[in-house]
C-alpha cells in the first residue's frame, strides 16, 4: 500500500496565499465594476476570512473597507429595520 505524502509547508503557505491574493482582486474588481459577486463566491471569501480568524463588524468593515461593504448582503436585522 503507498504512504501518502503531506505537501510541505512552503506550498500549503504558497496555496495560501494565492487563495488571499485571489480574493483580494475578485473583491477589487467587483468594486470597481460595481459588478455583485455571487453569493456562494462571497460566503466562500468570508469563511476564508473567518477560518483565518479575520472578522470585524459591520461598522469595522464601513471603516476599514468602504463602498465595498456594499457587495455583501444585507443582515436581517437591516432588512427588518428597512421593511418593519
Amino acid at each position: 500500500m503507498a504512504t501518502k505524502l503531506a505537501a510541505s509547508e512552503d506550498k500549503l503557505g504558497s496555496i495560501h496565499e494565492l487563495t488571499a491574493e485571489y480574493c483580494k482582486q475578485r473583491l477589487e474588481a467587483a468594486l470597481e465594476t460595481g459588478e455583485p459577486i455571487p453569493p456562494a463566491e462571497l460566503g466562500a471569501i468570508t469563511k476564508f476570512l473567518k477560518d483565518n480568524n479575520i472578522e470585524c463588524t459591520k461598522k469595522d468593515m464601513e471603516e476599514k473597507f468602504g463602498d465595498i461593504i456594499k457587495l455583501a448582503a444585507p443582515d436581517y436585522e437591516d432588512v427588518e429595520a428597512d421593511f418593519g
